[in-house]
């Protein structure tokens, strides 16, 4: 992912689904937020990042 420039892996699920919830843990993924997703449904946010964020460049 980090070849196609990607900083963060983002993943969705339902905050009913442990199942789900487990595997993002163990990937090591952090919880974001809860929100909705596109239909409206509740889902819990979790995010990797996967590089460093860029240091800002002196002027």
């Amino acid at each position: 992912m980090a070849r196609l420039g990607a900083a963060t892996l983002v993943a969705r699920h339902h905050p009913a689904n442990e199942g789900s919830g487990r595997i993002v843990t163990k990937l090591g993924m952090h919880l974001h937020d809860d929100g909705t997703d596109r239909y409206g449904r509740p889902c819990r946010i979790s995010v990797l990042p996967l590089r460093p964020p860029q240091a800002a460049s002196p002027d």
